[in-house]
Protein backbone atom coordinates (compact mmCIF):
# COMPACT_ATOMS: atom_id res chain seq x y z
CA UNK A 1 0.00 0.00 0.00
CA UNK A 2 1.17 3.50 -0.77
CA UNK A 3 -0.20 7.16 0.56
CA UNK A 4 -0.60 7.77 -3.41
CA UNK A 5 -2.12 10.26 -4.89
CA UNK A 6 0.41 12.74 -3.84
CA UNK A 7 1.96 15.89 -5.03
CA UNK A 8 5.33 16.31 -6.53
CA UNK A 9 7.71 17.28 -4.08
CA UNK A 10 6.06 15.20 -1.49
CA UNK A 11 7.16 11.99 0.26
CA UNK A 12 6.11 8.67 -0.87
CA UNK A 13 5.09 6.48 2.09
CA UNK A 14 5.22 2.65 1.38
CA UNK A 15 3.84 0.35 3.93
CA UNK A 16 3.59 -3.96 3.49
CA UNK A 17 1.85 -5.71 5.98
CA UNK A 18 4.38 -6.36 9.59
CA UNK A 19 5.02 -10.39 10.40
CA UNK A 20 7.35 -11.75 12.56
CA UNK A 21 10.60 -12.98 11.73
CA UNK A 22 9.56 -11.24 7.84
CA UNK A 23 11.83 -9.45 5.58
CA UNK A 24 11.11 -6.80 2.90
CA UNK A 25 12.69 -6.33 -0.41
CA UNK A 26 11.12 -3.36 -1.97
CA UNK A 27 11.50 -2.47 -6.01
CA UNK A 28 10.12 0.19 -8.15
CA UNK A 29 10.92 2.64 -10.88
CA UNK A 30 14.42 3.68 -12.31
CA UNK A 31 16.22 0.87 -10.25
CA UNK A 32 14.78 1.65 -7.49
CA UNK A 33 15.07 -1.04 -4.18
CA UNK A 34 14.55 -0.79 -0.51
CA UNK A 35 14.26 -3.39 2.23
CA UNK A 36 11.88 -3.20 5.47
CA UNK A 37 7.89 -2.90 6.18
CA UNK A 38 7.66 0.70 5.62
CA UNK A 39 9.72 2.43 3.07
CA UNK A 40 9.70 6.50 2.48
CA UNK A 41 10.88 8.14 -0.41
CA UNK A 42 11.13 12.02 -0.12
CA UNK A 43 11.07 15.10 -2.69
CA UNK A 44 9.45 13.01 -5.56
CA UNK A 45 9.15 13.89 -9.39
CA UNK A 46 6.76 12.45 -11.96
CA UNK A 47 9.50 11.39 -14.11
CA UNK A 48 11.71 9.30 -11.28
CA UNK A 49 9.23 7.83 -8.75
CA UNK A 50 6.31 7.94 -10.32
CA UNK A 51 5.05 4.33 -11.24
CA UNK A 52 3.99 0.82 -9.86
CA UNK A 53 6.18 -0.05 -6.55
CA UNK A 54 6.49 -4.07 -5.33
CA UNK A 55 7.08 -5.78 -2.35
CA UNK A 56 8.72 -9.71 -1.59
CA UNK A 57 8.47 -11.03 1.61
CA UNK A 58 10.88 -13.83 2.98
CA UNK A 59 10.39 -15.94 5.98
CA UNK A 60 13.49 -15.84 8.25
CA UNK A 61 13.16 -19.11 9.48
CA UNK A 62 11.48 -21.59 6.52
CA UNK A 63 12.78 -19.18 3.68
CA UNK A 64 9.76 -19.08 1.69
CA UNK A 65 8.81 -16.51 -0.46
CA UNK A 66 5.31 -15.11 -1.15
CA UNK A 67 4.26 -13.46 -4.25
CA UNK A 68 4.67 -10.05 -5.06
CA UNK A 69 2.46 -7.37 -3.55
CA UNK A 70 2.50 -4.06 -5.64
CA UNK A 71 0.89 -1.10 -5.44
CA UNK A 72 0.93 1.75 -7.74
CA UNK A 73 1.90 5.55 -6.67
CA UNK A 74 0.80 8.09 -8.66
CA UNK A 75 1.94 11.65 -8.02
CA UNK A 76 0.85 15.17 -9.97
CA UNK A 77 3.15 17.43 -11.11
CA UNK A 78 2.47 21.15 -10.61
CA UNK A 79 2.30 24.09 -13.36
CA UNK A 80 5.70 24.94 -14.48
CA UNK A 81 7.06 28.68 -13.07
CA UNK A 82 6.13 31.54 -15.06
CA UNK A 83 2.45 30.07 -15.59
CA UNK A 84 1.05 33.49 -14.80
CA UNK A 85 1.05 37.15 -16.91
CA UNK A 86 -0.45 39.70 -18.17
CA UNK A 87 -0.65 42.16 -21.31
CA UNK A 88 0.12 45.22 -19.15
CA UNK A 89 1.63 48.03 -18.89
CA UNK A 90 -1.65 49.63 -19.92
CA UNK A 91 -2.98 53.24 -19.41
CA UNK A 92 -5.91 53.38 -16.64
CA UNK A 93 -9.19 52.67 -17.99
CA UNK A 94 -7.95 50.88 -20.73
CA UNK A 95 -8.58 46.99 -21.52
CA UNK A 96 -6.16 44.76 -19.77
CA UNK A 97 -5.20 40.90 -19.39
CA UNK A 98 -4.19 38.76 -16.15
CA UNK A 99 -4.02 35.03 -16.82
CA UNK A 100 -2.47 31.57 -16.39
CA UNK A 101 -1.52 28.65 -18.51
CA UNK A 102 -4.45 26.45 -19.31
CA UNK A 103 -3.88 23.09 -17.31
CA UNK A 104 -5.99 20.26 -17.79
CA UNK A 105 -8.48 19.53 -14.63
CA UNK A 106 -6.89 22.71 -12.94
CA UNK A 107 -9.05 25.38 -11.30
CA UNK A 108 -7.62 28.71 -10.72
CA UNK A 109 -8.14 31.69 -7.59
CA UNK A 110 -6.63 34.90 -8.20
CA UNK A 111 -5.90 37.22 -5.66
CA UNK A 112 -5.09 41.30 -6.46
CA UNK A 113 -4.87 44.96 -5.10
CA UNK A 114 -7.96 46.13 -3.71
CA UNK A 115 -9.52 43.38 -2.74
CA UNK A 116 -9.66 41.84 -6.32
CA UNK A 117 -10.34 37.96 -6.34
CA UNK A 118 -11.93 35.64 -9.46
CA UNK A 119 -11.79 32.15 -10.22
CA UNK A 120 -11.50 32.22 -13.69
CA UNK A 121 -8.54 31.26 -15.53
CA UNK A 122 -8.37 34.49 -17.69
CA UNK A 123 -9.32 38.07 -16.52
CA UNK A 124 -10.50 41.09 -18.48
CA UNK A 125 -11.43 44.52 -16.91
CA UNK A 126 -10.76 48.08 -17.33
CA UNK A 127 -8.15 48.96 -14.67
CA UNK A 128 -7.80 52.08 -12.79
CA UNK A 129 -5.24 53.33 -11.34
CA UNK A 130 -5.27 52.33 -8.12
CA UNK A 131 -5.69 48.72 -9.56
CA UNK A 132 -2.16 47.96 -10.90
CA UNK A 133 0.05 45.89 -8.84
CA UNK A 134 0.97 42.23 -8.30
CA UNK A 135 -2.08 38.92 -8.70
CA UNK A 136 -1.59 36.25 -7.43
CA UNK A 137 -3.04 32.73 -8.66
CA UNK A 138 -3.52 29.19 -7.03
CA UNK A 139 -3.32 26.79 -9.58
CA UNK A 140 -5.21 23.22 -7.58
CA UNK A 141 -4.89 20.17 -9.57
CA UNK A 142 -5.71 17.20 -7.89
CA UNK A 143 -5.44 19.11 -4.36
CA UNK A 144 -1.66 19.79 -5.36
CA UNK A 145 -1.43 23.10 -5.19
CA UNK A 146 1.28 26.25 -7.01
CA UNK A 147 0.92 30.07 -6.37
CA UNK A 148 2.10 32.24 -9.19
CA UNK A 149 2.20 35.77 -9.51
CA UNK A 150 2.47 38.48 -12.00
CA UNK A 151 2.70 42.15 -11.98
CA UNK A 152 0.71 44.78 -13.46
CA UNK A 153 1.68 48.12 -14.40
CA UNK A 154 -0.78 50.90 -14.93
CA UNK A 155 -0.06 54.40 -15.87
CA UNK A 156 -1.94 57.63 -15.40
CA UNK A 157 -3.65 59.53 -17.62
CA UNK A 158 -2.69 63.16 -18.23
CA UNK A 159 -5.18 65.94 -17.31
CA UNK A 160 -6.49 68.55 -19.67
CA UNK A 161 -8.68 71.82 -19.76
CA UNK A 162 -9.65 73.78 -22.62
CA UNK A 163 -10.43 77.21 -23.35
CA UNK A 164 -14.25 78.42 -22.69
CA UNK A 165 -16.60 77.60 -26.26
CA UNK A 166 -16.72 81.18 -27.90
CA UNK A 167 -18.21 82.93 -30.40
CA UNK A 168 -16.48 84.32 -33.70
CA UNK A 169 -16.83 85.85 -37.43
CA UNK A 170 -16.19 84.62 -40.76
CA UNK A 171 -12.57 85.55 -41.16
CA UNK A 172 -11.43 86.48 -38.34
CA UNK A 173 -8.94 84.81 -36.13
CA UNK A 174 -9.67 83.71 -32.62
CA UNK A 175 -6.92 82.10 -30.53
CA UNK A 176 -7.54 78.78 -28.45
CA UNK A 177 -5.40 77.38 -26.08
CA UNK A 178 -5.11 73.75 -24.30
CA UNK A 179 -3.06 73.12 -20.83
CA UNK A 180 -2.25 69.53 -20.79
CA UNK A 181 1.35 67.36 -20.80
CA UNK A 182 4.07 66.89 -23.57
CA UNK A 183 2.01 66.80 -26.57
CA UNK A 184 -1.59 67.70 -28.30
CA UNK A 185 -3.21 67.22 -31.45
CA UNK A 186 -5.99 69.00 -32.73
CA UNK A 187 -8.84 67.86 -34.32
CA UNK A 188 -10.13 67.97 -36.86
CA UNK A 189 -7.11 70.70 -38.06
CA UNK A 190 -9.35 72.71 -40.39
CA UNK A 191 -8.91 76.43 -40.36
CA UNK A 192 -5.59 75.75 -37.84
CA UNK A 193 -2.64 77.54 -38.29
CA UNK A 194 -0.94 73.93 -36.25
CA UNK A 195 -2.66 71.02 -35.16
CA UNK A 196 -0.16 69.83 -32.52
CA UNK A 197 0.73 72.88 -30.40
CA UNK A 198 -1.32 73.82 -27.52
CA UNK A 199 -2.54 77.21 -28.95
CA UNK A 200 -3.07 76.94 -32.55
CA UNK A 201 -5.03 79.96 -34.64
CA UNK A 202 -8.50 79.10 -35.91
CA UNK A 203 -9.82 81.12 -38.66
CA UNK A 204 -12.92 80.48 -40.47
CA UNK A 205 -14.05 80.78 -43.74
CA UNK A 206 -17.75 79.44 -43.41
CA UNK A 207 -20.32 80.39 -40.73
CA UNK A 208 -21.42 77.44 -38.51
CA UNK A 209 -20.43 75.76 -35.47
CA UNK A 210 -17.39 74.02 -35.21
CA UNK A 211 -16.62 71.65 -32.72
CA UNK A 212 -12.64 71.13 -31.87
CA UNK A 213 -10.89 68.17 -30.07
CA UNK A 214 -7.47 68.88 -28.50
CA UNK A 215 -5.77 65.63 -26.75
CA UNK A 216 -2.95 65.45 -24.80
CA UNK A 217 -0.82 62.83 -24.43
CA UNK A 218 2.46 62.09 -21.80
CA UNK A 219 5.00 60.52 -21.07
CA UNK A 220 3.42 56.87 -20.82
CA UNK A 221 1.99 57.27 -24.14
CA UNK A 222 -1.71 57.54 -22.08
CA UNK A 223 -4.22 60.75 -23.37
CA UNK A 224 -6.96 62.68 -22.50
CA UNK A 225 -9.17 64.79 -24.21
CA UNK A 226 -11.22 67.90 -23.91
CA UNK A 227 -13.10 69.70 -26.38
CA UNK A 228 -14.05 73.33 -27.46
CA UNK A 229 -17.44 74.36 -29.47
CA UNK A 230 -16.63 78.05 -31.64
CA UNK A 231 -19.90 79.64 -33.35
CA UNK A 232 -18.83 81.34 -36.29
CA UNK A 233 -21.32 84.06 -37.63
CA UNK A 234 -21.48 85.89 -41.04
CA UNK A 235 -20.52 89.60 -41.48
CA UNK A 236 -23.12 91.94 -40.51
CA UNK A 237 -23.15 95.88 -41.02
CA UNK A 238 -23.99 96.13 -37.34
CA UNK A 239 -20.39 94.83 -36.67
CA UNK A 240 -19.42 97.86 -38.24
CA UNK A 241 -18.78 101.15 -36.48
CA UNK A 242 -18.96 104.16 -38.82
CA UNK A 243 -18.90 107.64 -37.81
CA UNK A 244 -22.46 109.46 -39.01
CA UNK A 245 -20.34 112.79 -39.32
CA UNK A 246 -18.01 114.27 -41.38
CA UNK A 247 -17.09 117.54 -41.71
CA UNK A 248 -13.89 117.66 -44.08
CA UNK A 249 -13.06 121.30 -43.44
CA UNK A 250 -9.54 120.59 -42.24
CA UNK A 251 -9.74 121.37 -38.44
CA UNK A 252 -9.13 118.23 -37.17
CA UNK A 253 -12.81 117.17 -35.64
CA UNK A 254 -14.46 114.23 -38.48
CA UNK A 255 -12.10 115.23 -40.95
CA UNK A 256 -12.28 111.55 -41.95
CA UNK A 257 -14.70 108.93 -42.06
CA UNK A 258 -13.34 105.58 -40.66
CA UNK A 259 -14.74 102.38 -40.93
CA UNK A 260 -13.33 99.84 -38.41
CA UNK A 261 -14.66 96.32 -39.06
CA UNK A 262 -14.73 95.40 -42.80
CA UNK A 263 -13.27 91.43 -43.46
CA UNK A 264 -11.31 91.76 -46.50
CA UNK A 265 -13.83 89.66 -48.78
CA UNK A 266 -16.54 90.98 -51.26
CA UNK A 267 -17.49 94.42 -52.38
CA UNK A 268 -19.40 97.19 -50.36
CA UNK A 269 -21.07 100.39 -51.66
CA UNK A 270 -20.09 103.44 -49.60
CA UNK A 271 -21.86 106.98 -49.87
CA UNK A 272 -21.51 110.23 -48.66
CA UNK A 273 -24.69 112.71 -48.33
CA UNK A 274 -23.92 116.36 -47.53
CA UNK A 275 -26.26 118.35 -45.91
CA UNK A 276 -27.59 121.35 -47.40
CA UNK A 277 -29.44 123.48 -44.89
CA UNK A 278 -31.79 125.98 -46.81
Amino acid sequence: MSNSPICAGDTISLQAPIIANVSYDWTGPNGFTATGSNVTIPNTLVFIHQGFYSVIATDNITGCISNPLSTLAIITDLPATGVAGNSGPVCAGDVAQVYATNFFGATYSWNGPNGFTSTNRTLTFNPLLADGGIYTVTVTINNCTAVYSTTLSVYPLPVITVSSDTVTTVGVPIGILAVGDISYVWTPAAYLNSANIPNPIFTPTMEGTFSLVATTYNIYGCSASDSISIQVNSFILANATIVDLITPNGDGVNDTWPVNFLPGFGGYNLQILSLIHI
